[in-house]
């Protein structure tokens, strides 16, 4: 019973800072995380069972919230696949490939218009502009960092580094969070 309370406690605890958390989800991931400590937990080093359980909820919670609050959570961790996304409702149908579902309208053809540019606006300004241009090539072109650093005349480790340091800009950038968001609706 001491465990519950834990995890309601903690849920209740990240929930008020955390505004797009639900409640019920943070609950349930606080208990698979109380779960999962409570069978690791070993009595003979002396630690009670609830400090043990109250750190594993709080690291669980945290990595929990950082994959749903991170701009392009979910499957598409990285700028290429939020660059590529649809606001469109699609189908697939007999494995032909995704279709749109319905003819859209052109109010709705320009709101997709928008957003694509937004977010193509915005992932340039995250990284300055050299570093942009040798990330781009890798992410979005699918191009080989050892092809990009020999194209562009600098070393393989700086391709790298431009490539992560966008990777990780865009996922914890606000405004394509908000961008997401919005597409979302």
């Amino acid at each position: 019973m001491k465990l519950d309370k834990l995890c309601r406690l903690a849920a209740n605890r990240y929930a008020r800072r955390c505004w797009w958390a639900e409640q019920e989800d943070l609950q349930q991931e606080a208990r698979l995380a109380a779960i999962t400590a409570s069978r690791h937990f070993d009595p003979t080093v002396g630690v009670p069972i609830e400090a043990y359980v109250w750190r594993a909820l709080m690291l669980s919670l945290a990595r929990y919230l950082w994959a749903q609050s991170s701009p392009t959570s979910g499957g598409s961790q990285d700028p290429k696949a939020l660059k590529r996304q649809t606001r469109a409702p699609v189908v697939d149908e007999e494995g032909d490939g995704l279709l749109i579902d319905h003819n859209p309208t052109p109010d709705e053809l320009l709101d997709e218009l928008r957003w694509h540019r937004a977010v193509q606006a915005r992932l340039p300004q995250l990284v300055d502009k050299e570093e942009y241009a040798l990330a781009s090539q890798v992410i979005f072109e699918e191009r080989k960092s050892a092809d990009v650093a020999a194209s562009a005349h600098v070393s393989t480790k700086r391709v790298y580094s431009a490539a992560g340091k966008l990777r990780t800009q865009a996922s914890q950038d606000v405004e394509l969070y908000s961008l997401l968001r919005t597409k979302n609706r």
